[in-house]
C-alpha cells in the first residue's frame, strides 16, 4: 500500500471507496458528518437507526453508494465512545479498515480523518498509528501455502484531513507507521517459520542480507569461535543438535551518536523440544516460536537502521535447537558460563536462560549504556499476567520510565515483576554458584533473578515474552498467530533514548 493526504471536500473525492470512522452513539451524533454531502450523511445515518453501526469499536460496514458521489462503495468504521480515544484507536480503526477491505479488490481507498483524531496536537502520531493499523491488520503469512495469492488490498490510501491540519507533519508520520508495521511483520515472519526452514544459519542469513540491504554491520561467531571465548552455555544446549549454533552481532551507529550503544539480546531458540527434559507433544510444535526474542531484536535493528534513529545500538542473538540426543546435555550437569559463573543444569528445558547468560556475559565487552533482553522465557510469566502483557524486570529507574513510555505509546503491554533478594537465594546451588530452576513458585523471578547473575550491574532490563508471542483470539490490528510483540515497543523505546 502506499500512503498519502489531502485536504479537500468529499465531494471533491476520486475514489473506489470513502472510510469514515464514526464514534459509538445512539443516534449518529457524530460532528465530522455535518461538512459531509447530505446523501452521504443520510447514508451512515440511517446505518444508525436502523441498528446496523452503532459506532462501537470493531463495527465495519461496506455499503455501494453509486456512481455520483465520485466513489461507488462506502465504509463506515465504529471506533467507540468519544471520551475513550486515544492513540491505540486510531491503530485499530486503521486494522479494523484492513480487515473490511481486504479481498475487495479497491485499487484506491481515501479514508476521513475527523478533527477528533488530534491528540496533544501531534498529526504525525494520527498518521502513525492509522498506517500501523492498516498494515498489520492486513497481514497474512502465505510462503507455505500451495496458492500464495494474497487477499487483494488497496495499492494507494490517501487520508483526507480537515482543513486546519498540518499535511507536512501529519505526513512525517506515514512513513514512521510503514516502518513500525514493517518490523513487526518481519518479526510475525521469522517466527511464524517452521524450524526445517528457519534454523539457526539460516536466522543469521536473514539478519545478514537485512544488514546488507539497511547499511548496518553484522557479524556471526561460528561454534569454533564460541568455544575460544568459552560460551559453554551455548554450546551446551547446543549439543543434542546437528544445526550448528550462530551468535549474531548486529551493529548500527545511528548518526551523530557518540554515546555508548544499548545492547538488545534476543533469546534465540528456533526449535526447543525441552531437551532431555522432554516437552509433552501437544502444542510441542508452538516451539518453533521460541525464537521470538530474537526476532525482535533482529527486526528492531532494522527499523532503528530504516529511521536513521540517533542511537548506537547493538543486537546480539544466541541462536540455536535445544533437541535430545546421545550427545544432548543432560539434568545434573555442571556448566561453566562466559563469566566464570557454575551452573547446576536441573531442567534441559530451562534453556533459554542459559544461552542468555552467555550473550549477557559478551554483551559486557562493548561497555554498553544500557541493556535490555527479549526472551520468550516462562509459562510462569503466563500464570502471573495471563496472555495480555509480557513481565518486565529492571535494575534501572531510565530503562523502567522509558520502557513503560514505549509499551504506552505502542499499545504493547508489560508490567513490572520485582527482582528480589529472595530470589537469589531460592537459585542457589549445593554444587555449583547457581543452579537454573528456582522451581515452580514465583519461576519469572526466579528466571529474572538468574539472568542478573550476568549483568554485571550494567543497567538492564529483561522482558519475559513468553505470555504475548502468540495470538490465540484475533484483534483489530492483531491476527491469529506470532504477535511479533515488543518490536514497536523497543523502537518506541529507542526513539526516545538520549
Amino acid at each position: 500500500m502506499n500512503f498519502e493526504s489531502q485536504i479537500t471536500k468529499i465531494s471533491h473525492l476520486k475514489t473506489d471507496c470513502l472510510a469514515v470512522p464514526v464514534f459509538q452513539s445512539k443516534y449518529g451524533d457524530n460532528p465530522h458528518l455535518k461538512t459531509f454531502p447530505k446523501a452521504i450523511a443520510d447514508h451512515i445515518q440511517a446505518l444508525f437507526k436502523s441498528d446496523i453501526v452503532s459506532g462501537k469499536g470493531g463495527d465495519g460496514y461496506l455499503l455501494r453508494v453509486g456512481e455520483k458521489h465520485g466513489f461507488a462503495y462506502l465504509y463506515v468504521a465504529g471506533v467507540g465512545k468519544k471520551g475513550e480515544l486515544e492513540q491505540d484507536t486510531i491503530r485499530k480503526f486503521g486494522g479494523n479498515l484492513a480487515s473490511g477491505l481486504k479481498g475487495k479488490k479497491f485499487k484506491s481507498v481515501a479514508v476521513y480523518i475527523p478533527e477528533l483524531f488530534k491528540l496533544n496536537d501531534d498529526y504525525s502520531v494520527v498518521s502513525q498509528m492509522a498506517v500501523e493499523g492498516l498494515l498489520l491488520g492486513s497481514y497474512e503469512l502465505l510462503k507455505y501455502k500451495s496458492d500464495p495469492s494474497r487477499k487483494a488490498m488497496p495499492s494507494k490510501v490517501s487520508f483526507v484531513l480537515p482543513d486546519s491540519w498540518d499535511k507536512r507533519k501529519f505526513n512525517a508520520g506515514l512513513k514512521i507507521g510503514e516502518i513500525m508495521a514493517w518490523g513487526q511483520n518481519l518479526s510475525r515472519d521469522l517466527i511464524g517459520h517452521p524450524s526445517n526452514y528457519l534454523t539457526p544459519v539460516e536466522l543469521a542469513n536473514t539478519a545478514k542480507s537485512l544488514a546488507r540491504k539497511y547499511c548496518f554491520q553484522c557479524e556471526v561467531l561460528t561454534k569454533a569461535r564460541m568455544k575460544k571465548l568459552k560460551m559453554n552455555c551455548i554450546l551446551a544446549v547446543n549439543s543434542g543438535s546437528t544445526q550448528p549454533p550462530q551468535f549474531i552481532i548486529m551493529k548500527y551507529n545511528g548518526p551523530g551518536s557518540k554515546k555508548d550503544p544499548v545492547c538488545l539480546v534476543g533469546k534465540g531458540i528456533t526449535f526447543d523440544s525441552g531437551g532431555i527434559s522432554l516437552k509433552k507433544a501437544q502444542d510441542m510444535d508452538q516451539m518453533k516460536g521460541d525464537m521470538g526474542g530474537a526476532a525482535c531484536v533482529l527486526a528492531s535493528v532494522a527499523v532503528a537502521a530504516r529511521l536513521k534513529l540517533p542511537v548506537n545500538l547493538v543486537g546480539l542473538i544466541p541462536a540455536t535447537e535445544n533437541l535430545p540426543s546421545g550427545s544432548a546435555y543432560k539434568p545434573g550437569d555442571i556448566l561453566t558460563a562466559m563469566n566464570g559463573k557454575t551452573i547446576e543444569v536441573l531442567n534441559t528445558d530451562a534453556e533459554g536462560r542459559l544461552i542468555l547468560a552467555d550473550a549477557l556475559s559478551y554483551s559486557q565487552r562493548l561497555k554498553p549504556a544500557a541493556i535490555i533482553d527479549v526472551a520468550t522465557l516462562t509459562g510462569a510469566s503466563i500464570v502471573a499476567l495471563g496472555y495480555v502483557s509480557s513481565a518486565m524486570f529492571t535494575n534501572d529507574d531510565k530503562l523502567r520510565k522509558l520502557i513503560m513510555s514505549g509499551s504506552k505509546k505502542s499499545s504493547e503491554k508489560t508490567w513490572e515483576l520485582p527482582l528480589w533478594k529472595e530470589y537469589q537465594e531460592q537459585i542457589k546451588s549445593s554444587i555449583a554458584d547457581i543452579k537454573n530452576t528456582g522451581g515452580r513458585p514465583a519461576g519469572s523471578c526466579t528466571a529474572a533473578a538468574f539472568l542478573n547473575n550476568f549483568t554485571a550491574n550494567y543497567p538492564w532490563a529483561h522482558l519475559d515474552i513468553a505470555a504475548v508471542d502468540i495470538v490465540f483470539d484475533k484483534g483489530a490490528y492483531t491476527p491469529k498467530g506470532p504477535s511479533g510483540y515488543g518490536v514497536r515497543l523497543i523502537s518506541e523505546f529507542l526513539r526516545e533514548w538520549k
